[in-house]
C-alpha cells in the first residue's frame, strides 16, 4: 500500500525529493508516551535541510494519557516550528490538522480531535503566520479513505497526496498511472498483477477503454480470461480481479475494504464512477450489502450461485432499478429478490 509522501513524489516527479521522516504513534508533546522529539527521523528531519516543511502531528497526542498535557501542545508545536525555521535553508512550513476520525481506536476519538487538537493547529497556524491545511475538513464523513478509522487507506493517501500537490503548485494532481506489479499477456490483453492487502490485484485492461471506463470487479483470484470476459473487453471494460473483502467475517470490514478498492479504481486508475460487480456464492451478501448503502455507484451487478441471507435490505437497490444478474436462472435467490422487487435478469 502507497504512503502518501511516496504517492506526492510521484505526482511532484523529479524536481522535487520527497522524504518521509514521519513515526507511527508519535506524539507533538514532549511529555506524551512516544514522543516525536527524541525520535531519530525527527533528528533526520532538521539534518535534511529541507526547503519545505509539512508537520502533520496532534492524532496520537488526542489519546487520554496524552491530552492531559494539553496545555503544553500549543508551546511544543511552536518550538517545533522555531526549530525548522531557524535552518539556514530557512524552509516554507505547512501545518495540517490531524485528520477526521470515522471511528474510534487506540484511545483516539473524533470528539477530542476535531474539538481540542484541531482548533489548537489553527492556533498555532495564526500565530505563526503559517499556511493551514485542513485535512480534517477535507475527509471529515469520508470514513471509506480510512483503513481502520485513523490512518488513510490507500485511496485516502491518493486524495491525501493530491491535496498537498494542488497547495504546493497550485496545479490540479496528475493522474497516476499504476508503477507496481508484473505484465502478462492474456490473449492478446495485457494484465498486471500487483500486491493489495491479503491478496494479488490483477488488472485485464481492454485495447480501448469505453467513453466512460466502466469497470468491472470480480471478487475473486484471476485464473483465465473467459469468452465472456473476453467480450466485456472487446466492449471497452477493465477488468479489477480482487479477492480480500470476501474473506473478512466482519460486514463493515469487508464493507471498508470495498470503499477502498472502489476510490483506488476511481482515483489511481482514473475509472468511471458506476461499477459493475460480479461476485459468486456467500459472497453476493457483501455484493448486495455494498450495492445497498452505494446504490448510486452501481452500473449492475452478477451474482454467480448466490446464496443470499433474506434479511438483506434492498430497498435502495429496488429504487435504483440496479439491475441484477443471477446464474443459474433457477437459482433460489431469484425468487428471494425478485419478491424483494429487485429488477432480476436471469441467464443462463
Amino acid at each position: 500500500m502507497d504512503t502518501y509522501p511516496s504517492v506526492l513524489q510521484e505526482m511532484l516527479g523529479s524536481k522535487f525529493e520527497v522524504k518521509n521522516f514521519g513515526s507511527s504513534g508519535r506524539t507533538l508533546l514532549k511529555k506524551g508516551d512516544y514522543p516525536y522529539w527524541v525520535d531519530g527521523n525527527y533528528k533526520n528531519a532538521i539534518k535534511f535541510n529541507p526547503d519545505i516543511v509539512i508537520i502533520k502531528l496532534g492524532t496520537n497526542d488526542s489519546k487520554p494519557q496524552n491530552w492531559q498535557y494539553k496545555d503544553e501542545f500549543i508551546p511544543n508545536m511552536r518550538e517545533m516550528i522555531s526549530s525548522f525555521k531557524n535552518l539556514e535553508t530557512n524552509p516554507k512550513i505547512y501545518l495540517c490538522t490531524p485528520m477526521y476520525v470515522s471511528r474510534p481506536a487506540w484511545g483516539i476519538t473524533e470528539e477530542v480531535v476535531h474539538t481540542d487538537v484541531c482548533d489548537a493547529v489553527k492556533k498555532v497556524a495564526k500565530l505563526e503566520k503559517l499556511k493551514l491545511i485542513d485535512l480534517h475538513t477535507m475527509f471529515e464523513g469520508h470514513g471509506e479513505l480510512l483503513s481502520d478509522g485513523v490512518h488513510p487507506n490507500e485511496a485516502g493517501a491518493m486524495r491525501m497526496s493530491g491535496i498537498l500537490y494542488k497547495v504546493l503548485t497550485g496545479k490540479n494532481p496528475p493522474k497516476l498511472e499504476p508503477i507496481r506489479g508484473k505484465k502478462f499477456n492474456e490473449s492478446g490483453f495485457v494484465r498486471l498483477d500487483m500486491p493489495m492487502r491479503l491478496d494479488t490485484l490483477s488488472v485485464v485492461y481492454p485495447k480501448q477503454a469505453n467513453k466512460t471506463k466502466s469497470w468491472l470487479w470480480i471478487a475473486n483470484d484471476f485464473e483465465k480470461l473467459t469468452p465472456e470476459y473476453k467480450k466485456l473487453l472487446e466492449a471497452g471494460y477493465q477488468l479489477m480481479f480482487w479477492k480480500t473483502p470476501t474473506r473478512s467475517k466482519r460486514m463493515h470490514e469487508a464493507l471498508d475494504w470495498s470503499n477502498e478498492f472502489y476510490f483506488y479504481g476511481v482515483e489511481r486508475f482514473g475509472l468511471s464512477r458506476k461499477i459493475a460487480i460480479d461476485f459468486s456464492g456467500k459472497d453476493a451478501n457483501l455484493a448486495l450489502a455494498f450495492a445497498e448503502k452505494y446504490s448510486d455507484r452501481f452500473e449492475s451487478i452478477l451474482l454467480r450461485n448466490p446464496e443470499i441471507d433474506a434479511t438483506l435490505s434492498f430497498a435502495k437497490i429496488v429504487e435504483r432499478k440496479i439491475p441484477v444478474k443471477v446464474l443459474p436462472a433457477n437459482s433460489p435467490a431469484v425468487k428471494i429478490l425478485k419478491d424483494a422487487g429487485v429488477n432480476v435478469i436471469s441467464g443462463k
